[in-house]
């Protein structure tokens, strides 16, 4: 058996600023619990409930155990606390909205400690944490029922939180424990067993639970696979069709299929060669114009080297404009002839400035002139006209290339089409032969039998789990009945007490009743 457990034993209660609780002079309400038995009276509707639910959530906050422990806490596995994204249980209470002010302060002790726990009532947030005086940093709801489950003995935040919820505080939206032996049977774990033998059981009813799922999924699969198939067979077996001409066709679709399959290897392959003719030939006008660009630059620096050396030195172009100027010829640029434009470049050049720019000129020099003749220009010429004409027949050959190409296009189209035609009326040919031949067959009864024999597996080991789970539960009900006799005796005891010292008009006039005990 395991070490004591300790509840929260409640000693005060403070509410502040909640519309239900007014208070006299809008104080709030502040209610301290003494020893013996509190009793909470009133006729419906004026809080009693709203009060024990506060009472249970100053203790627990806005947690809670899955849908399924709710309904059943014997039947679940996975045991651990959901936190409520949001709590509105007393904003719906106040029918108003409540104020970032209104909070409540719960005073109880646990384990020899005294505590005081501060939250909001719109989200039940802890706003303040005091331990045996001690203030603590504000805790998360989390970090709290860890401090809790310490101090209670209880060994973990879902069993403190069950236990208190449903032991302690026996609400309205109680489990049907009186009737529910898995329930009981949980609560008597939490309670009385010892915390290692508690995980063990625990964990081996999760892997029963776990078993018993897959087992369950996997048999609904192969019952489904077992039906498919028996349904199929029978469909086949039934039917007798004459399929001598669905094979004749099917042959000859193929034959077809194949030599359309050749055709259209054959169409793609001379697309992609001329692709590939094309592209070559791009890349080679691309080269000869590069060629012919350069050759056409170095025409031009030839050119004007001529002309320096023709003309060497600024005289010589002078004089030879000049010539121009003063003959019937006019200026060799724009045919005009006078005096006075022979007067305007005679000072331009006087003062050593450029007649056609008005530039700065630096003193001219026959040094740097790089001697050039006529010939040589005459090759440069000879080449460009050869780059230019040999442009002009790949730009030729590549327009027949394009006319090939656009023509093989116009082969490929109802090639393709011819192609996709035959391998639909292939796909449907074969759609129409049964496919359950015996190696087919063999295959599916060997994978059903497979699966068969690993069901039967699953199940003797969830068998197993069980035997295991039983054994060990059979003795806890014994030592359960033990501890349901004592504790029997003592709640008879105790209600005989409470209903003799219980006045004869209390228990008529109470409509309702709640009943808070402190030791």
């Amino acid at each position: 058996m395991r070490a004591a457990i300790h509840l929260p034993v409640v000693e005060r209660l403070r509410v502040l600023n909640y519309p239900l609780y007014p208070g006299a002079n809008k104080q709030g309400l502040d209610l301290h619990f003494d020893r013996g038995v509190t009793v909470i009276a009133g006729i419906n509707g004026i809080g009693k409930t709203t009060l024990l639910n506060l009472l249970l959530r100053m203790l627990v906050g806005s947690t809670g155990p899955s849908k399924a422990a709710t309904r059943d806490i014997g039947r679940v596995s996975k045991r651990s606390l959901v936190t409520a994204k949001k709590f509105s249980f007393f904003q719906d209470r106040a029918g108003v909205t409540l104020g970032a002010n209104a909070t409540s302060t719960l005073t109880f002790r646990i384990g020899g400690k005294q505590i005081a726990v501060t939250r909001h009532l719109t989200n039940l947030e802890i706003t303040k944490l005091v331990i045996s005086g001690k203030t603590l940093a504000t805790p998360s709801n989390s970090e709290f029922l860890a401090q809790m489950v310490a101090l209670s003995g209880l060994a973990t935040p879902y069993d403190f939180h069950m236990v208190v919820r449903y032991v302690q505080f026996f609400t309205e939206e109680r489990l049907p424990l009186l009737w529910s032996p898995t329930a009981q049977l949980e609560l008597f774990k939490m309670l009385f067993v010892d915390e290692a033998i508690g995980q063990k059981l625990n964990k081996l009813f999760s892997e029963i639970q776990g078993a018993d799922t897959d087992y369950r999924n996997r048999t609904y699969q192969y019952n489904q696979r077992k039906e498919r198939y028996d349904q199929a067979r029978a469909k086949y077996q039934s039917a007798d069709p004459d399929l001598t001409v669905v094979t004749a066709q099917l042959a000859a679709t193929r034959t077809e299929l194949d030599s359309a399959s050749r055709d259209h290897r054959r169409v793609t392959e001379q697309v992609a060669e001329l692709v590939k003719q094309r592209d070559d030939a791009d890349r080679k006008v691309e080269s000869l114009q590069v060629a012919l660009d350069q050759e056409i630059h170095a025409f031009h620096q030839q050119d004007a080297a001529y002309i320096a050396q023709a003309l060497p030195a600024l005289d010589d172009k002078f004089r030879m404009l000049m010539q121009g100027l003063g003959s019937n010829l006019g200026c060799f640029v724009c045919g005009k002839s006078g005096k006075r434009e022979v007067a305007t470049i005679s000072k331009r050049l006087r003062d050593r400035h450029c007649f056609v720019c008005n530039a700065s000129l630096a003193r001219s020099s026959t040094s740097n002139v790089t001697p050039i003749t006529a010939r040589a220009l005459q090759k440069i010429e000879d080449r460009i006209d050869a780059l230019r004409a040999e442009i002009a027949k790949h730009l030729n050959a590549q327009q027949q290339r394009e006319e090939a190409y656009s023509n093989a296009l116009a082969l490929v189209r109802p090639v393709v089409t011819r192609r996709h035609e035959l391998m639909m009326r292939v796909e449907q040919l074969e759609a129409q032969i049964p496919k359950s031949s015996h190696v087919v067959q063999a295959t599916l009864i060997a994978d059903l039998e497979v699966e068969r024999i690993e069901l039967d597996q699953l199940a003797e080991k969830r068998k197993e789990f069980s035997v295991q789970y039983k054994r060990q539960i059979d003795k806890l009900v014994v030592e359960m009945g033990e501890i349901e006799s004592d504790l029997g005796s003592r709640l008879t005891s105790y209600a005989e007490a409470f209903l003799r010292n219980a006045s004869t008009p209390l228990r008529q006039s109470v409509h309702k009743l709640a009943v808070i005990r402190s030791p």
